[in-house]
């Protein structure tokens, strides 16, 4: 019972350490892939419709957004996430 308890006790303090979902350190630290999802969830949120034109704006957008707060914040390193959008989502 004990080891289940450690176990348990050590993988929440593993989880506890990853960057939270949008920080600077997840979007230095995230494939470009779940940054992309991140993003197009993001502008579902605002109403854009998956596979039009409004929504890879809003993406690119949201993009250049966060590359300015990163830039801002002191917390950039010079790392970029770019995200290339070829083509619908």
């Amino acid at each position: 019972m004990n080891k289940v308890i450690k176990i348990i006790i050590i993988a929440t303090l593993i989880s506890s350490c990853s960057p939270e979902v949008g920080s600077n350190a997840w979007f230095r630290t995230a494939s470009d892939l779940e940054k992309k999802s991140y993003l197009q969830f993001s502008c579902e949120g605002y109403g854009f419709k998956k596979g039009t034109n409004a929504m890879l704006e809003c993406i690119q957008r949201e993009s250049n957004a966060q590359k300015e707060r990163a830039a801002t914040s002191g917390t950039s390193s010079g790392s970029r996430f770019g995200i290339t959008l070829r083509g619908r989502i």
